[in-house]
């Protein structure tokens, strides 16, 4: 018996002596890897001086910073707004004081995504009371939830358990990482040919060199080779620098218009667009409102609301789609459905696609639908004056 005993602790001491290493390595790779990089930088740069950082214009890199500051934000904010690119424009000023808001809104994501999302959140951080969420109709994000709501800040937030963290250090990426990583520990620290470096080496101008301001005042910082004051980036509240300050022109938001619609002619529409809207003849989604419904219930039992927008379409474009033959009536019940269910569940539904009925004009936009800053403060003040927020 006890040889058996001391058979199964040799055992279990060469597990660990094997696992354990390549958990420390796997858990200090993912580390150096990460807060070495420009995006945990910008994070850092962002959360000292609250300007815009600029960042490679792609969603991985989007969703990794947003992340990181969507986490180091929570515990000092009681909104979230959630959605596609087309709710990027949308500032914290545009909010009652009381408000204090995070716009994690981020290129072409879809409900599929947005409401897990919005689940994990409102179920891990009682602070939230208020969620704002893009119903992205017409660009076609209205793809069905993921099951489950799946801790999508795992790898950056706060309060991280043990498990997860030893789960991700022993996964095979990281394992496989673990040569290259302890080459470049030597290689950094241990060689004597390539002595330790500092942290930080402020240059002669000091740590703010590079530094300038967007037209709209916002402080921006370049963390890209290729930017040069371009300001692409996230302000402190989420929200997109340059895309909030496009403009246009009239006679180019009408042949963006006349363009758009000649691309169905008669009673013809291609195949996705809408994402089934027309197929299905606007119907909802029962996945989608049943989520939606159990939302607003856990914000309202905190005294909270859900508020869905419909985000704004470049002037004249809804109405031809509502008085197309085909697309007007799927568009029609759509919209009646999500307004009834409005009413029923104590949802506040804000359909500003229509962007004309609230003043914003062709100047407004880059597309046919994304809308400047300008046309959703309009949005808003019109809003806000017809009911109370929240």
């Amino acid at each position: 018996m006890r040889r058996m005993t001391v058979y199964l602790q040799v055992m279990l001491a060469g597990i660990l002596g094997l696992v354990l290493p390549l958990a420390v390595l796997g858990y200090l790779g993912e580390e150096r890897e990460f807060h070495n990089s420009r995006i945990y930088e910008a994070h850092i740069w962002q959360r000292r001086t609250g300007g815009a950082p600029v960042l490679p214009n792609d969603v991985p890199t989007a969703i990794a910073f947003k992340k990181l500051r969507l986490s180091d934000r929570l515990p000092r904010i009681n909104t979230v707004i959630d959605g596609s690119s087309t709710m990027l424009t949308v500032r914290n000023e545009m909010f009652p004081e009381d408000i204090k808001l995070y716009n994690y809104a981020t290129w072409a994501k879809s409900l599929n995504t947005t409401i897990p999302e919005v689940e994990y959140l409102i179920g891990e951080y009682r602070n939230i009371a208020y969620v704002v969420i893009g119903i992205d109709w017409f660009p076609g994000y209205l793809g069905t939830p993921l099951r489950g709501t799946p801790n999508f800040l795992r790898d950056v937030g706060p309060g991280i358990s043990l498990e997860a963290e030893f789960e991700e250090a022993l996964s095979l990426p990281r394992v496989r990482m673990a040569p290259a990583f302890v080459a470049s520990l030597w290689h950094d620290f241990l060689d004597p040919r390539h002595p330790p470096k500092p942290d930080s080496v402020p240059s002669a101008s000091g740590p703010d060199a590079g530094t300038y301001f967007c037209p709209d005042g916002s402080l921006a910082k370049d963390f890209r080779d290729d930017a040069v004051h371009s300001c692409v980036g996230f302000r402190a509240d989420g929200s997109h620098v340059a895309l909030g300050l496009q403009a246009s022109t009239e006679d180019r938001a009408r042949k963006i218009v006349e363009d758009y619609m000649a691309k169905f002619p008669g009673r013809q529409f291609p195949d996705g667009v809408f994402d089934g809207l027309i197929e299905h003849g606007g119907a909802l989604n029962p996945d989608v409102m049943t989520r939606l419904k159990d939302i607003a219930i856990v914000l309202s039992l905190r005294g909270g609301h859900l508020y869905l927008v419909f985000p704004p379409v470049i002037p004249g474009l809804v109405q031809r789609l509502l008085d197309h033959p085909v697309a007007g009536p799927a568009v029609r019940h759509y919209l009646d459905g999500f307004a009834q269910f409005g009413r029923d569940n104590q949802v506040s539904v804000l359909f500003a696609s229509k962007s004309e009925d609230y003043g914003c004009t062709g100047s407004d936009f880059l597309d046919t639908h994304h809308a400047n800053e300008r046309c959703y403060s309009k949005i808003f003040n019109v809003w806000r004056s017809d009911r109370a927020w929240p």
